[in-house]
């Protein structure tokens, strides 16, 4: 099994990214039986006095709250309640929140809506939002197979690159992962781009960042970001993130040695 960012998974990441633009959900971790249990959707909305049924969903969607109404949004998907979708566009076409729009446009797109992806794609485009907003949007079109925003995606995480530790470390491990797993496929066609912009961001002085980047090349990398990581490795302060390099240096080593037609597969 390939290393994946599991100390920095895609769903924490968009919960600590939504801290700073309205809408997104901040889920607070949830007590049961003297237990601590990662927050919930479903949870949230329960502790705001809504119950998980679509006529009290439905109400959520015109609360004060825009994290209620992105939770709302986002619960009705969930239940696959397709007749929720009309309510769900109307609320779309007046909500403020960027946040909100994202969970919202996603919640129709995986009720069937092309309104949905559209707005999602949208949103990708420059200067239609913040560069987070833009990833949470690139992230659900690639989680539904539409890689409208691939291209989006790189040139971000090159921009970010390029402002050194200026850039949020939580957002550039954010746009890193989305090069890995099951979101990779659409990125082999550019796997130059991500080999040159994970390459620069093994020198951050950021270890969350350098081991995201080492998984970046791990997944994409050739018979030079083999010889790049065993030379990182070589220099790297973090036990932790020393490991990870490793790991991913054996990958490349174990990819070397497959046939032709096991690469292409």
């Amino acid at each position: 099994m390939r290393p994946c960012l599991a100390f920095f998974s895609l769903a924490a990441a968009t919960a600590l990214l939504g801290q700073s633009d309205e809408g997104f959900p901040d889920l607070i971790p949830e007590q049961r039986g003297g237990v601590t249990y990662p927050g919930t959707i479903e949870g949230a909305l329960q502790l705001h006095g809504y119950a998980l049924t679509k006529e009290s969903l439905l109400r959520g969607l015109r609360d004060a709250n825009a994290q209620v109404r992105s939770m709302a949004a986002d619960e009705l998907a969930k239940q696959g309640e397709k007749d929720a979708a009309p309510a769900i566009q109307q609320a779309l076409s007046s909500e403020k929140a960027m946040g909100t729009r994202v969970l919202m446009a996603d919640a129709l797109a995986r009720l069937g809506v092309e309104a949905g992806t559209l707005e999602l794609r949208a949103i990708c485009e420059p200067a239609a939002a913040s560069d987070h907003v833009r990833l949470v949007a690139a992230k659900d079109l690639l989680a539904a197979g539409d890689a409208t925003c691939r291209d989006q995606v790189i040139d971000m995480v090159r921009a970010m690159s390029s402002r050194g530790d200026e850039a949020r470390e939580d957002l550039l491990i954010y746009g890193l992962t989305l090069f890995l797993g099951r979101f990779a496929p659409p990125f082999q066609q550019k796997e130059a781009e991500v080999r040159e912009v994970a390459t620069t961001l093994l020198r951050d002085s950021r270890r969350g960042v350098r081991m995201a980047a080492s998984n970046a090349l791990g997944e994409h990398g050739d018979a030079t970001s083999l010889a790049v990581l065993q030379e990182a490795a070589a220099a790297e302060t973090s036990d932790i993130v020393r490991v990870r390099m490793l790991a991913n240096i054996k990958i490349l080593q174990d990819k070397a040695r497959l046939p032709a037609k096991d690469k292409e597969q």
